[in-house]
């Protein structure tokens, strides 16, 4: 107990601290105690004097107590109070910059991780804490060079490895991002964080079996960490397992009941599900607890058009616009929700601005595809139906919409049979084998390739699978093509 209050064993970075004081001090306060008894010991006046001068020394112990507590009412008020009693140092000016974050002032948190720098170059935490505000206000190239020093100065930081291993994902290197995620796991096994973002890393290459694995191994060491159960419910639902997705948003808004994204997922899972009332309640009260949260208006405007209340789903895409006119989404679902209603120019041009405002918007850019096919511009259709793909190489919908056009349409130099083949035995692959919609795609995709038979055996799974989850709206037109494919002709869209 002994050893590192005298100095022989460093225990963390300080050199001295308050708590190191507390049990040689024990020797000092008996010293006292029993010095000042025995030196009064048989006197008269023993007890008068005695009795003043202790009620003086507790009085004066209360006064600096009182001092002292006001120092510990929170971690900015104790930080200060040691770098002005300290001079400051390394250390204390980097958590008092960790303070500042937990507030959001991040400006000046920037500000104490430069002077903790300042004084110690060779301090790793001040360059991963520099990396990481500036991470957080976006600048995400500007992180780099800090968390890349912080590395060079320890090579063993596997906080540092997974953040630059964040920043490099946002920047599409994602090879480069999977070898800093690899080697923080290296250094720990057991890194739930760098698990979660090597998780992230492969979903974005479409390897989502692998990404699947590594969140689930996440939640093995950490099961209450919601924002792995946040990310698990968004690849779920992205394989058309939405009731395991709903699972792992309820999970996420047990651990944390104000997780505003995972609520948001929660009602739009549900609105897939055709449980509108329930998803409206959800979304509504996501509005009401954050009535400047853009987003949340988004979604209940999707819940409110699917549950064919359109106008007031509208008003609810407007709203979100007049909150954040800068919000490419809410262009996005008004431009998808004005097509529906008939009115395609409209409906483009929310949709160019979605694309003006977020180039990398896969669901503008899939909304903008689908407008111009309807209208019968296969050409630049497929060339926004193939930008979404390459945006989202994992997410069903986009493949098989674009299996199926490249398999039905009537421009020959647009179609091409075995890339639809792959693109939709890729879809198939992906969510399984219960969309209707998935496995008619690949029916198409079959007759083009010639392959008559198994495009009729799709047709019949599809029809089948189609009236089982009541879409028989869907099951008619779908035995119409199984009777072109028994016939051997492929299906054509028509012009």
């Amino acid at each position: 107990m002994l050893l590192p209050v005298i100095g022989l064993v460093q225990v963390g970075q300080q050199a001295m601290a308050d708590r190191y004081t507390y049990l040689p001090l024990i020797g000092i306060f008996i010293a006292v105690v029993w010095g000042a008894a025995d030196l009064l010991g048989g006197r008269r006046y023993r007890a008068a004097v005695l009795a003043p001068v202790a009620a003086a020394v507790l009085v004066a112990c209360t006064y600096v107590t009182t001092l002292q507590v006001r120092y510990w009412r929170d971690s900015e008020s104790l930080l200060r109070h040691s770098v002005t009693v300290t001079g400051g140092g390394a250390m204390a000016y980097s958590n008092l910059g960790l303070a500042l974050i937990e507030q959001g002032r991040r400006e000046e948190a920037l500000v104490c991780f430069s002077k903790a720098i300042s004084l110690d170059p060779q301090a790793e935490a001040g360059y991963d804490n520099f990396g990481i505000t500036l991470y957080a206000q976006g600048h995400r190239d500007e992180s780099i060079p800090y968390f890349v020093k912080a590395l060079q100065i320890n090579p063993m930081n596997g906080a540092a490895h997974n953040n630059l291993g964040l920043a490099l994902l946002e920047r599409g290197q994602v090879d480069e991002a999977i070898t800093h995620f690899s080697e923080a796991l290296r250094i720990n096994p057991e890194n739930a964080v760098a698990l979660n973002s090597l998780g992230m890393a492969m979903a974005r290459l479409g390897r989502l079996d692998e990404a699947e694995a590594r969140y689930r191994e996440a939640l093995r060491v950490e099961p209450r960490y919601e924002s792995v159960h946040m990310n698990l419910g968004r690849l779920l639902e992205s394989r058309g397992r939405l009731d395991e997705a709903i699972a792992h948003y309820r999970a996420a808004l047990r651990v944390d009941p104000r997780f505003v994204n995972a609520q948001e997922s929660l009602g739009l899972a549900l609105v897939s599900q055709g449980k509108t009332d329930e998803a409206i309640a959800c979304l509504q009260n996501l509005a009401e607890m954050r009535p400047n949260y853009a987003e949340a208006r988004v979604g209940l405007g999707t819940a409110l058009c699917a549950a064919g209340r359109t106008n007031d789903g509208i008003a609810s895409f407007r709203q979100a616009l007049l909150i954040n006119p800068g919000l490419s989404t809410a262009h996005a679902h008004l431009g998808w929700t004005l097509a529906e209603q008939g009115k395609p120019a409209e409906g483009q041009a929310e949709y160019r601005e979605a694309l003006r405002l977020d180039p990398a918007s896969v669901e503008a850019h899939y909304g903008l595809a689908m407008a111009l096919i309807r209208q019968g511009d296969l050409v630049q259709g497929q060339a926004e139906l193939r930008e979404a793909v390459r945006l989202a190489p994992g997410w069903a919908e986009g493949l098989h919409r674009l299996a199926r056009l490249l398999a039905t349409a009537p421009d020959s130099r647009l179609r091409s049979a075995d890339e639809a083949v792959a693109l939709a035995e890729r879809a198939v692959r992906l969510i399984g084998r219960r969309d209707p919609e998935v496995l008619d795609s690949l029916a198409a995709a079959y007759a083009e390739a010639g392959r008559f038979q198994d495009a009729a055996r799709v047709t019949r799974e599809a029809a089948t699978l189609a009236r089982s989850v009541g879409r028989p709206d869907l099951a008619g037109p779908i035995e119409a093509r199984q009777k072109l494919y028994e016939a051997g002709q492929p299906w054509r869209m028509k012009p």
